[in-house]
């Protein structure tokens, strides 16, 4: 998978499709959800009204990380090929940078925690972090991960 991003150096934001906020019954869905990908501006989403979409801030793997997740990935695949979701949770745990709009059920803001990891030496989320992130919907971190990953792959012209 080729996720296409605004910039391949920047950081970019990132709506799942399966955000509550996002109206996905209006007629040019997809086309809006399109020019949010192409651009990363939040005005092209198509939302409900009053809500605000869950956004997350992620980063490029790039360089030495990038290196240790394709090895990685290679380590890890399923038998029939596919990301494994330790994978995916690593890719989370590089890229993921910041979050918007997203409250435990007690309303309290989510906040992530950063560090560096004794192993890799990488910046990263936190085992606890991604543990809360976990309880709270563990798709988020399977789907920023692949996102992640496919961030990595750069298109052939």
């Amino acid at each position: 998978m080729i996720v296409k991003t605004p910039s391949l150096v920047r950081e970019y934001q990132y709506v799942s499709m399966r955000d509550p906020a996002l109206d996905n019954e209006v007629e040019d869905f997809s086309e809006r959800m399109d020019r949010f990908r192409d651009t990363g501006d939040l005005k092209h989403l198509p939302l409900k009204n009053g809500q605000d979409p869950v956004v997350w801030t992620l980063g490029h793997i790039r360089g030495r990380a990038k290196e240790h997740m394709r090895l990685y990935m290679h380590k890890t695949a399923l038998d029939d090929g596919q990301v494994s979701g330790v994978a995916c949770v690593d890719a989370c745990k590089l890229a993921l940078q910041g979050v918007e709009n997203l409250t435990y059920d007690t309303g309290k803001k989510v906040e992530l925690d950063h560090h560096r990891d004794p192993k890799t030496g990488f910046r990263c989320l936190t085992d606890d972090c991604v543990n809360e992130l976990y309880e709270i919907d563990e798709m988020f971190v399977l789907e920023i991960g692949m996102i992640a990953l496919g961030a990595m792959v750069t298109p052939k012209k």
